[in-house]
């Protein structure tokens, strides 16, 4: 199955921007990448799609359109 594109950089180093700073870390993939990337936060997980735009989120998620789009939102 093909991913989304996200930081090729390895998933020791995404985990650890993922746990210094994880919102400065998911925004610079979106600039960099889209709003829709892939993370590698660990070799023994499987990689993580993070869909970053409110409305694309709706559209997978409908069932849950009545909840809160996302943290990142409500934040900005």
């Amino acid at each position: 199955m093909k991913f989304p594109n996200g930081p090729q950089t390895p998933a020791v180093v995404q985990m650890l921007h993922w746990i210094v700073n994880p919102m400065s870390f998911m925004e610079a993939c979106a600039k960099s990448y889209g709003e829709i990337f892939t993370l590698r936060l660990d070799n023994n997980l499987p990689p993580l799609v993070i869909v970053s735009n409110p409305q694309a989120q709706q559209q997978i998620f409908p069932r849950f359109s009545s909840f809160p789009v996302s943290h990142w939102e409500c934040i900005h």
